[in-house]
């Protein structure tokens, strides 16, 4: 494998108790075994977490996030961190982290500090402004310690970061997939604010983001560009740009903005059919929700690829039957890996997205 589909399988190992129903400490330990090992099988070695965080501790139900640090060390004893950021896998991960985008939160106050609990921006459609619940879900990322038994134990995600051992090379990496694509690029641009703390004008941040909707609005989409330059390459083997298919109905949320290649409103003739009275209400009532964000949701600078061609659907369940294929099958293609089923212990390693329209 290269080095952008080592990425990209990790940014997918995250996902693999996605749908494990157990307690919070139960969900702690099998994390720290099937993590561990999915992790170990591309040759890298968690070194914080994995860490799992549920609304409900007590309650029998999914992980509602779940994120690690691996390390790898280079030839030349560089050292490359990446930070895997897992993507929806809980009804709290729909309604609260997904479809959060009518509160909109002032990015550039959030971010002066270190963790500060998202709040609402002074007033909506100014500055740089981000959904709420994608601001939950990184302040959860970055306000919860790894527990006991995992790498890093007691130490914070920034905490880990800012002390981890340098070299002259070294790297770290922020991606996740769906949700996950998502988050991981905010909590880079949240960590990388001088007011962090985290990281030295040294250190090398890449974003490797992977089927992730838009977190904000186009001020937003700015700074992270402005931050994270798009690096040079070819097809999947670039930095700094979410790894976006076309067909895949979660990259197209939440713009209203058609003149943007992703939006909204592409996903009801998206498979080249024809109307679909399902589909068109969850488009209708996407669109609502995102205009009463008082803001126009703006994708991420984005690497685009065509999933597969698969048959016109005609109902709500064909077209949602592509729906799964293209934010799942596709991507694999598009990498050229088939994904392991890394134990027993762990389901359909991809998160559903029907709760993204």
């Amino acid at each position: 494998m290269n080095f952008h589909q080592q990425v990209f399988l990790l940014s997918v190992f995250s996902n693999v108790i996605g749908k494990e129903l157990n307690t919070l400490k139960s969900l702690e330990v099998i994390a720290r075994i099937v993590v561990n090992l999915a992790v170990s099988i591309v040759g890298w070695e968690i070194v914080w977490g994995p860490v799992v965080w549920k609304n409900d501790p007590n309650n029998i139900s999914g992980p509602d996030h779940v994120w690690f640090v691996a390390k790898k060390l280079t030839h030349t004893n560089e050292h490359i961190y990446l930070i895997s950021v897992a993507g929806t896998a809980t009804i709290y991960n729909t309604v609260v982290n997904n479809a959060g985008i009518i509160p909109v939160v002032d990015f550039t106050t959030w971010a002066a500090g270190a963790p500060p609990v998202p709040s609402l921006g002074p007033s909506l459609g100014l500055g740089t402004c981000l959904a709420l619940g994608t601001a939950m879900g990184v302040h959860t990322l970055e306000s919860y310690p790894a527990p006991a038994g995992a790498a890093g134990a007691g130490q914070t995600l920034p905490a880990f970061l800012k002390n981890a051992p340098r070299g002259s090379g070294s790297q770290f990496i922020f991606t996740g997939f769906s949700l996950g694509g998502t988050l991981s690029p905010t909590l880079a641009l949240r960590l990388v604010q001088p007011d962090a703390g985290v990281f030295t004008d040294a250190d090398k941040i890449l974003t490797y983001p992977i089927a992730g909707a838009s977190p904000g609005n186009v001020q937003f989409a700015n700074a992270f560009a402005g931050k994270f330059p798009k690096s040079n390459g070819t097809g999947y083997q670039v930095w700094n740009t979410n790894i976006a298919n076309l067909l895949d109905v979660a990259t197209n949320g939440w713009s209203t903005d058609d003149s943007q290649t992703l939006y909204l409103d592409r996903i009801r003739r998206i498979y080249g059919n024809e109307p679909i009275a399902g589909i068109d209400d969850k488009v209708d009532l996407a669109k609502i929700t995102a205009n009463k964000s008082g803001i126009i949701y703006i994708p991420l600078q984005s690497t685009l690829f065509d999933g597969p061609t698969l048959p016109v659907p005609s109902n709500e369940k064909l077209f949602l039957e592509n729906v799964v294929v293209q934010h799942s099958i596709a991507y694999e293609n598009y990498f050229g890996i088939k994904l392991p089923k890394v134990s027993g212990l762990a389901g359909d390693i991809f998160p559903s997205v029907m709760g993204i329209i």
